[in-house]
Order: C-alpha cells, then sequence, then structure tokens
C-alpha cells in the first residue's frame, strides 16, 4: 500500500509524540479507561528500554505540586502559542497539568525548555526549576556518621555504586535477600537494590548541597514507598524491622528541605 507524505508526516508526528510522553501520561489514560493494564505495562517497558533502564515494575507516576492557576498561568499562556506552532500529545499534558494549577517536575521543565526553546526562546526562563537558597535558608552539610559504613556490593548482575553509606543495606542483601534463599526472586531483589541506590544517591547529593528541594523529597518518598512493597513481596512475613533503617536515609534528605 503506498503512503502518501501527509500520511507519513502525520505517522511520523503521533510516533515523535508518543516518544514524548512520560510513564505518568501512561498511567492517566490506563486510569481513564483508554488503555489496558497490559497495554500500560507494555508501553513503560518500552520507555524504560528507551531510557536504558528496564525496571521490574511500573513506577508511580511522580506527584506534582499544587500552586494554583495564578502561579502557572504565564507558563501556560506560553504553553498555549507553542502549541500553535506545533502540537503534540506531550504538550497537551502540560498544558492539562498547568490548567489544574499543578507544577511541573525538574524533568518536565527540563523537556518544556529545550521545547520552548525553538519557538519562544525568551521564555525559557520561565521554566528553570526554582532553588530557593536565601540568607533565611538553612544550609546542613553535616556528614551523618553512617556514610562510609558500607560497601558497594553486587545483587545478581547489578552492581551497587552508593551502598558504601549503610551497613545495614549491606547486611540485608546479603543476608537476609541472599539468592540461595530466594532463587527464583532475582529480578525483585536486583530492583530492590536498585531503589536503594537511587535513595543513597539523593540522599549524597542532599549532603553535599546542604539542603533538599520538594521534588527530591517527595521522589525519596516515593522510592522508599517502591522498597517496601518490594521488600513485602519477597520476604512476606517479619520485613519491617528489617528494613527500618532506609526511614533514617529519607529523614536525612526530607529534613533539609529548603
Amino acid at each position: 500500500m503506498k503512503i502518501s507524505k501527509r500520511q507519513l508526516r502525520r505517522i511520523i508526528k503521533e510516533e515523535k509524540a508518543l516518544l514524548m510522553e512520560e510513564p505518568s501520561d501512561y498511567y492517566r489514560d490506563y486510569k481513564a479507561g483508554t488503555i489496558t493494564r497490559q497495554e500500560y505495562e507494555a508501553l513503560v517497558r518500552q520507555y524504560n528500554e528507551r531510557e536504558g533502564s528496564y525496571s521490574y515494575r511500573p513506577r508511580r507516576p511522580r506527584k506534582t505540586v499544587k500552586v494554583g492557576l495564578e502561579a502557572t498561568r504565564e507558563r501556560l499562556d506560553v504553553i498555549r502559542r507553542v502549541r500553535g506552532a506545533k502540537d503534540s500529545k506531550f504538550l497537551l499534558s502540560i498544558s492539562n497539568q498547568l490548567s489544574s494549577g499543578r507544577d511541573l517536575t525538574s524533568k518536565q521543565n527540563a523537556i518544556i525548555r529545550k521545547i520552548v526553546a525553538k519557538h519562544e526562546p525568551e521564555s525559557v526562563s520561565l521554566f528553570e526549576s526554582i532553588k530557593r537558597v536565601n540568607e533565611q535558608s538553612v544550609i546542613d552539610k553535616t556528614v551523618p556518621d553512617h556514610f562510609d559504613s558500607g560497601e558497594n556490593i553486587d545483587v545478581y548482575d547489578y552492581q551497587t555504586k552508593h551502598f558504601d553509606i549503610c551497613a545495614s543495606a549491606v547486611k540485608l542483601f546479603k543476608s537476609e535477600l541472599s539468592g540461595a534463599k530466594f532463587p527464583i526472586a532475582e529480578d525483585a531483589i536486583s530492583e530492590a537494590a536498585k531503589i536503594s541506590d537511587e535513595i543513597f544517591a539523593i540522599e549524597k547529593r542532599v549532603v553535599r548541597k546542604g539542603f533538599s528541594d520538594f521534588e527530591e523529597c517527595d521522589e525519596a518518598k516515593e522510592l522508599h514507598d517502591e522498597f517496601k512493597d518490594l521488600i513485602k513481596e519477597i520476604l512476606s512475613e517479619d520485613y519491617a524491622d528489617k528494613i527500618d533503617f532506609m526511614k533514617m536515609h529519607v529523614k536525612e534528605i526530607t529534613k533539609r528541605e529548603e
């Protein structure tokens, strides 16, 4: 079947729009009933493969802050003008998010800056992530005692990067989550190690800066929830005490919120 240039342009446009979408967009479609659970999980897997970070389970969509329409109106106007020049499903979802008075995440801002720079470069600064560090901000660069208490280890085919700040995590994965005890839970255990690494990476960054922002705190809490869910699936019973140490790491991040 011969495809016309117009049809080809439409197909390319739709494919590019799909590539711009994130798991949170797929989740909204799933909750709205426009795609099935199987289609949702397949789209998340494809996204993770494109990003080079396959995940054992689809991540929860990132939460956004309710700031009110007055706080988002100026950026919403910019997005509407850009959509007038070149629309996409991604820009539509951003427009809807701002219309509901919800702020953008750091990742959304980063993508939007690139798009806006091509059409309205003078408005790029509106999408800079705001970090309020002023004279009233408390900067706490105190290095916690647990830093350098652990070591990086191999968890199946995954080499940890930040376990050097948590001896308890090393003990958990070397003993309680030993492959000999759970030979069929390799994927789940590896994923739990990756999530732990992400939390520790945020903690290291926050301690180095001396402060954390809302998105770092929110991400740490979401990752902690995913970590608990995975460990509960693996250990089933008596899991809470074994992972209680992770609360301390999340607290190190949240207590420094500006």
